[in-house]
């Protein structure tokens, strides 16, 4: 019999309780002590910490869910943002922001350095008038099977929080990447100028790629034994190239129907990442998307843009610049993280996060950073609401 392979998780118990009412109290609008804190950590930081590639980390499903783990023991052991509030690990088939594209049928190229990226393969508006998804396709249907994999590999590892048994948890679920992010992978800039040349065509178009994503998640739902309904997150990160009204009109309808799917208003979090520029779309956001979190957004909005909309109606994740926390110094950091909460904090559901994500070899100093100015501004008053 082969031997499990061994993996201790540990955090401390103390912090773990003040992390869990930091995070609870926000979601209410409250704080606890201070505004929480948590890192934007995508596998890219973990992976570049240890030293391992992309094409290690894609080879297989038993190499990637150990690397999860290791990734998970890494942030766990040297974390001091207030992420971990209960005790687990979980795993899932991760194959970066192109599962959509790849299941929408672009081509995938890998890299041994850098995360995948969709090569797009419309070209002209009668080509995509002709496109017609197939049931899990690419890496929709390698998701599948991975994740399978992955569930029957539990026993083949043996995980400890704190000393004590956990099982690992194995998620599966479309990525967040929106039926607009997956118009663009497929034909590119081209995408763009057909919205104008071809609105009609186009709105067909964009109907046919939620549809095949409303699919997949409801087969990925039922199959991992999750509910229908109760939350979904998506990115339109490309809204920068697009102004309020064209996306209003072409995209956000697209995106409403995959949360009136998953997360009717008031029955779950319907969470937004955009981390380019986005205050020129925060009324379609706030009025049409009907948004309850603002996720990974981006350093490029002053945080000044979003105290008459968003700052207190919605949780609020993100704003700091990435490559700030990348090149510091540690006083240029906390300052800037003063100015975010001076600004946004008074009127609860503010998380210190940057915008979005973490560099690749980020000095752990300059992190902290993040923490140790939270902790200088202490407990925020708040407004009184109108």
């Amino acid at each position: 019999m082969t031997a499990k392979t061994r993996i201790d998780l540990r955090y401390p118990k103390d912090r773990m309780l003040q992390n869990r009412a930091r995070l609870e109290a926000v979601e209410r609008f409250e704080y606890v002590d201070r505004v929480p804190v948590v890192f934007g950590f995508d596998t890219r930081f973990p992976l570049a910490e240890r030293g391992i590639s992309w094409s290690e980390y894609f080879s297989n499903p038993r190499v990637q869910m150990e690397h999860q783990l290791r990734n998970a023991q890494l942030i766990l052991e040297r974390t001091s943002d207030d992420r971990v509030a209960w005790p687990g690990v979980g795993v899932w088939p991760d194959f970066q922001n192109v599962t959509n594209a790849s299941g929408c049928g672009c081509e995938i190229i890998w890299s041994d350095n850098d995360p995948p990226r969709a090569k797009s393969f419309l070209r002209t508006i009668d080509e995509a008038v002709a496109w017609r998804p197939e049931p899990m396709a690419g890496l929709w249907g390698k998701r599948l099977d991975w994740y399978q994999v992955m569930r029957e590999l539990r026993d083949e590892f043996e995980v400890t929080f704190n000393g004590e048994p956990v099982e690992i948890g194995v998620g599966l679920g479309v990525n967040g990447d929106s039926p607009y992010m997956c118009a663009l992978d497929m034909a590119g800039e081209n995408f763009l100028a057909w919205l104008i040349e071809a609105p009609h065509e186009m709105n067909q178009f964009m109907t046919r790629i939620t549809d095949a994503m409303i699919d997949t998640e409801k087969q990925y739902r039922q199959i991992s034994g999750r509910p229908l309904i109760g939350g979904f997150g998506l990115s339109d990160d490309p809204v920068p190239m697009l102004s309020q009204n064209q996306y209003r009109q072409h995209i956000a309808p697209h995106t409403k129907r995959l949360y009136d799917t998953f997360a009717p208003v008031g029955q779950g979090a319907r969470g937004m990442h955009l981390c380019g520029k986005n205050i020129h779309v925060l009324d379609v956001l706030m009025d049409d998307l009907k948004i309850t979190s603002l996720d990974g957004y981006g350093y490029v909005n002053p945080p000044e843009a979003y105290c008459d909309r968003v700052a207190g109606n919605v949780v609020m994740r993100g704003n700091l610049d990435p490559m700030l926390l990348y090149n510091g110094p540690t006083d240029a950091i906390k300052k800037e993280c003063h100015h975010i909460m001076e600004v946004l904090a008074p009127y609860g559901g503010i998380v210190l996060q940057d915008g979005y994500n973490v560099c690749p070899h980020t000095s752990w100093t300059f992190l902290d950073a993040m923490v140790e100015a939270a902790e200088e501004y202490g407990k925020p008053t708040l407004r009184k609401k109108k």
